[in-house]
């Protein structure tokens, strides 16, 4: 009984040692990187979902998004997103942590797309596989009632204020899901882009962060691809 009774005892002890953990964790996550957030604007569910959308409209902006994944939970997960729009021209690259890069071209004037991916001194070219825009407009994007509270995995949206992200004004909002995972943005006022994206839960741990220049991207980011200027020493397949 006296080892039963011990066993019982170190059981319950850490029991309450991962209780106290997740309480902690969730009071630091929540609470994380600006501890002193502006409330002096209430703002909405639909006010943050027209801050969100605002990314639609952008005309000439580049994107850089690297994503951290501190548990390495996710297989050859991308390491970072560049992300080149100029009026109805679009490019995307993607390289992933094995080296791999993917890049992703659209006109809309003339209805040209092209992706292409880049491996082991090949290239493979294919033709309007995806839209570059709507990457771009999907990267990260959240439409908080059909695809956030339409579903039972969002449970609550807790506005925490406003603050500043490398001197760009940003909006906290801290998601709660029904699977105890967390997840806690940092929007930009002026694009809608989220600056930070931070999930979190026992098994997770992962971070993306954004940079964005407004009014930078030249004709020569958005040029589609010279395959004999760009890739000499390349292979160039057509699929």
């Amino acid at each position: 009984m006296g080892a039963i009774g011990m066993k019982m005892k170190v059981k319950v002890l850490i029991g309450i040692l991962i209780v106290l953990v997740i309480v902690f964790g969730v009071l630091m996550f929540r609470y994380a990187y600006n501890p002193s957030y502006d409330k002096s604007v209430v703002m909405t569910k639909d006010d943050i979902q027209m801050v969100l959308d605002k990314r639609l409209d952008v005309k000439n902006i580049y994107v850089k998004s690297v994503r951290e994944d501190k548990l390495g939970a996710v297989d050859n997960p991308v390491v970072y997103s560049e992300f080149f729009v100029k009026d109805n021209m679009a490019k995307v690259i993607e390289m992933t942590e094995n080296g791999k890069r993917k890049i992703y071209q659209e006109d809309k004037n003339s209805g040209e797309g092209i992706w292409i991916f880049e491996t082991k001194g090949t290239v493979a070219k294919f033709k309007n596989q995806m839209s570059a825009f709507d990457l771009i407009k999907g990267y990260d994007y959240l439409d908080l009632e059909k695809d956030v509270f339409a579903s039972d995995t969002y449970i609550k949206l807790v506005y925490l204020g406003k603050t500043k992200i490398d001197d760009r004004n940003v909006i906290a909002v801290l998601l709660e899901r029904n699977d105890r995972v967390k997840e806690l943005l940092y929007i930009d006022e002026e694009t809608g882009f989220i600056l930070k994206h931070i999930t979190k839960s026992i098994f997770t741990n992962y971070t993306t962060e954004t940079q964005i220049k407004v009014g930078s991207v030249t004709d020569d980011d958005v040029r589609f691809i010279d395959y004999e200027k760009d890739y000499p020493d390349f292979k160039v397949v057509d699929m």
